[in-house]
C-alpha cells in the first residue's frame, strides 16, 4: 500500500499528501480539499481491483486543518486505533495535534478490571495483584503518550477503587 500510494497517489495530487498506516487500518492526509475529494471517489474502486473492500460506515472526510487565530474555524476529531486525535495549544501559545484516549475506549477499559476483579475474588490476593498490575501495564505502555495525562490517571485511580 505504501508503495502505490508514492507511484500511484502522491504525483497525481496538487498539494502535500501523507499516508499513515498501522496493519489494515490507515489515514490519508492532503493539503488540497480537491484532492481529498478525489481519493474518496477513487479509493472503493481500486480496493475492489484486488479484491478488499472499504467499510465505508468507517471511512469518512474530516476537515483537519489548522485552527485560525481568530476562533472562527474549529477543525474537527477523529478517533483512530483508540485514540481521539484534536487540535490543542501548549502552554507557550503554539497549536498542536493532541492524542487522548477515545472517550469508548477509556469507559470499555475502566470495566475491564473491575468487573475481572469480582470474577476472580476467589483467587489469592498476590495472584490478583500480578494480573491487575499486567492490565494497568497495557494499558500504560499502549495509551502512555506525551499529551494524554488525564485518562491514565483516571484508570489509576479506577484501578485502586477495584
Amino acid at each position: 500500500m505504501d508503495d502505490r500510494f508514492a507511484k500511484e497517489v502522491k504525483p497525481r495530487m496538487k498539494g502535500r499528501c501523507f499516508i499513515i498506516r498501522w496493519a489494515d487500518d490507515f489515514i490519508l492526509g492532503s493539503e488540497a480539499e480537491s484532492d481529498a475529494y478525489r481519493v474518496m471517489d477513487v479509493l472503493p474502486k481500486r480496493f475492489e481491483r484486488f479484491g478488499l473492500s472499504l467499510n465505508m460506515k468507517k471511512t469518512k472526510l474530516i476537515m483537519f486543518g489548522r485552527p485560525d487565530k481568530a476562533g472562527k474555524y474549529k477543525p474537527g476529531t477523529f478517533d483512530f486505533l483508540g485514540f481521539a486525535f484534536c487540535w490543542a495549544k501548549t502552554l507557550r501559545g503554539y497549536r498542536v495535534i493532541k492524542k487522548k484516549t477515545a472517550g469508548k475506549r477509556l469507559s470499555r477499559f475502566l470495566k475491564s478490571p473491575w468487573g475481572w476483579c469480582r470474577r476472580n475474588r476467589h483467587k489469592p490476593l498476590k495472584e490478583q495483584y500480578g494480573a491487575l498490575c499486567e492490565k494497568l501495564r497495557g494499558y500504560y505502555r499502549y495509551y502512555g503518550v506525551r499529551s494524554n495525562c488525564k485518562a491514565p490517571a483516571v484508570v489509576h485511580e479506577h484501578a485502586v477503587k477495584a
